[in-house]
């Protein structure tokens, strides 16, 4: 369900452009339903779509940030994942959502019509083929993540997730790294208290791998040494 908040017109070029660069394959069809799709624009804390929501809409961000949320039945909340300007959500959900989408920062989302979407894929196996693709790479995604919780120490999911969110260019400014998300959006996507999530970044700070100017930017000093606590590879 849209919320009706949003501030919505009709869905530019521009719009999938940018998406183009991180779902090529999917964002190419999109171009042919840019006319019945619409573009939204929310707040920071805003929410897109709640968990259990009929799925009728397959969203690209445009812009901004997002994070996928689950709430246990005891209120504990844990965030699957962060969404950034490329990326698409809701081809994995047939029929309800099972995640809530919130902004993390002032976002802006293209938003299709599924049944519009689902009708392009009838006899289009091109289409098909890539829309397995990508729910093949979420899945991948989530088994790393399930890794990382049940596997890694604190200092290194710290470190993996800065890897990660070198990874999306749009944050990264030379050696600066832009957090949009909180402390508290970190730790609860990482299984970890706040508290814990500040004395892995300032283990690392004390390393000389990176410096906290504030709670929104990172320096990373020393991508390998980064690299190498999270166990990834190197970006340099």
């Amino acid at each position: 369900m849209i919320s009706t908040a949003a501030l919505q017109r009709a869905v530019t070029a521009d719009d999938i452009a940018y998406a183009d660069t991180q779902q090529q394959g999917i964002s190419d069809h999109l171009t042919r339903l840019k006319d019945c799709a619409v573009r939204l624009r929310f707040h920071r804390g805003d929410k897109i779509a709640a968990a259990g929501d009929a799925a009728a809409h397959i969203y690209v961000v445009s812009a901004g940030c997002l994070r996928l949320t689950h709430h246990g039945k005891d209120g504990r909340r844990h965030i699957a994942d962060f969404l950034f300007g490329g990326d698409i959500w809701g081809l994995g959900d047939a029929r309800t959502f099972a995640l809530s989408a919130e902004a993390v920062s002032p976002s802006t989302i293209a938003a299709y019509p599924r049944h519009q979407f689902d009708r392009l894929g009838e006899g289009n196996n091109h289409l098909r083929a890539e829309v397995l693709t990508h729910l093949s790479d979420s899945i991948q995604r989530a088994h790393q993540h399930l890794f990382l919780l049940s596997c890694l120490s604190a200092r290194e999911r710290v470190a993996t997730f800065l890897m990660r969110m070198l990874q999306k260019s749009q944050l990264v400014y030379g050696a600066r790294l832009d957090l949009p998300m909180g402390r508290q959006d970190i730790a609860d996507h990482l299984g970890l208290t706040v508290e814990t999530v500040c004395r892995a970044l300032a283990a690392l700070r004390a390393e000389n791998v990176i410096e906290v100017p504030n709670a929104h930017f990172v320096i990373v000093r020393d991508s390998s040494a980064l690299s190498a606590v999270a166990g990834e590879p190197s970006l340099s």
